[in-house]
């Protein structure tokens, strides 16, 4: 009797930081000037260290912070 063993190998890779600059707020699929803390919003960004979603691919999680 052959037995298998199958081993998952998870691989966590933390990326350095990245400097950005907004470029633009987006809240209630409007384009808007300022949010409020707590408020949900999508962020434009110059440059960014987080891997889009495409294709059913896992995305990036992670947080932005205040400089």
């Amino acid at each position: 009797m052959i037995f298998e063993t199958c081993f998952a190998i998870i691989l966590f890779v933390v990326f350095e930081t990245c400097d950005s600059t907004v470029l633009a707020l987006r809240c209630n699929k409007q384009f808007v000037d300022t949010v409020e803390s707590g408020q949900e919003c999508g962020i434009l960004l110059d440059c960014t260290c987080f891997y889009a979603e495409q294709g059913g691919q896992t995305y990036d999680e992670g947080f932005i912070t205040k400089g």
